[in-house]
C-alpha cells in the first residue's frame, strides 16, 4: 500500500475538512483576528493533520502487507489468521474477524469433507468383504464342477476378484499414511504372489515374464507393492500383441 493511494482514498474526507477549515478561517477573518494566529493555527492543524494521516497509514501498511505477504506465500490461504497479529485499528480487526469466521466455516467444511470420504471408506471395505465370499464361493463351485465350467468362467471370476481389489486400495489411496506399513522385503515375495494369482491370465495370453534382480530386498509395503506390480501386469497384458511376448 503506497501513501498516495492511501490519501487518494480518503480525498472526500481531505475535502471536507479543507471546505470546514476554510469556512473557519474566513470567520476568523471577519472577526477580526490578526492573521499571524490564523497562520499559526492553520500550520499547527495541517501538522497534525498530515503526522496523524501518516501513523495511522504506517500501522494499517505493516498489516496489510503481513497479510499479502502471508496469502502468497501461505499453501492453505484459509489459515491465514492464524498468522496475523491482532491489529489496532478498527478496519483491520473487522477484515480479521472476517477471515477468522471464514476459516472456521473452511474448517467445519473440510472436516465434513473428510468424515464423508471415511464413511466412503468404511463402505467400500465392507462391500470388498463381503464380496469377497460369493466370489471365492464361485471359484470353489467352477472348480468342483468341471464338466459343467470351462476355464472362461474361472478367469472372468479372477477379473472381478481384481476389480474389487483395485476398488479397495483406491478407496484407501486418501488414507495411506494409516494403511501403509514400511519393512524390509524381497522382491520375490510380491512378484511370485502376483504372479500366482495372475496365472490363468498369463498362460492364455502366452505371455512370458523375464524375471531377475528378484533376491534384492528393498524397504515397502508389501500390499501396496503387490498391488502396483498387479496394475502393471494387468495393463501389460491388456496392451500387448498378438502371439508370445516377453515382459520384463
Amino acid at each position: 500500500m503506497r501513501y498516495r493511494d492511501y490519501m487518494a482514498d480518503r480525498l472526500g474526507q481531505i475535502l471536507l475538512a479543507g471546505g470546514f477549515w476554510a469556512a473557519l478561517l474566513a470567520f476568523g477573518v471577519l472577526a477580526g483576528i490578526p492573521d499571524f494566529y490564523l497562520l499559526w493555527v492553520t500550520a499547527a492543524a495541517f501538522g497534525a493533520g498530515f503526522f496523524g494521516s501518516l501513523w495511522d497509514f504506517l500501522r494499517k501498511r505493516e498489516f496489510y502487507g503481513a497479510l499479502k505477504k502471508s496469502g502468497q506465500e501461505l499453501d492453505q490461504a484459509w489459515l491465514l489468521p492464524e498468522l496475523l497479529d491482532q491489529p489496532q485499528f478498527l478496519e483491520g480487526k473487522l477484515v480479521r474477524d472476517a477471515m477468522e469466521e471464514m476459516e472456521r466455516a473452511m474448517a467445519e467444511r473440510i472436516a465434513g469433507y473428510e468424515k464423508e470420504q471415511k464413511e466412503y471408506k468404511d463402505f467400500v471395505e465392507l462391500w470388498v468383504h463381503e464380496i469377497k465370499l460369493p466370489i471365492a464361493t464361485g471359484k470353489l463351485l467352477v472348480e468342483n464342477n468341471r464338466e459343467y465350467y470351462d476355464e472362461s468362467m474361472l478367469e472372468e471370476l479372477d477379473k472381478i476378484d481384481a476389480y474389487t481389489e483395485q476398488a479397495l486400495f483406491y478407496a484407501r489411496s486418501n488414507y495411506v499414511e494409516k494403511d501403509y506399513v514400511l519393512k524390509k522385503i524381497s522382491l520375490r515375495q510380491p512378484v511370485y504372489e502376483v504372479m500366482k494369482k495372475n496365472r490363468r491370465a498369463l498362460l492364455k495370453s502366452g505371455a512370458v515374464l523375464d524375471l531377475h534382480d528378484l533376491e534384492q530386498e528393498v524397504y515397502s509395503d508389501s500390499k501396496w507393492l503387490a498391488f502396483i506390480l498387479e496394475q502393471i501386469l494387468a495393463n501389460s497384458l491388456k496392451y500387448m500383441g498378438t502371439g508370445e511376448q516377453r515382459l520384463e
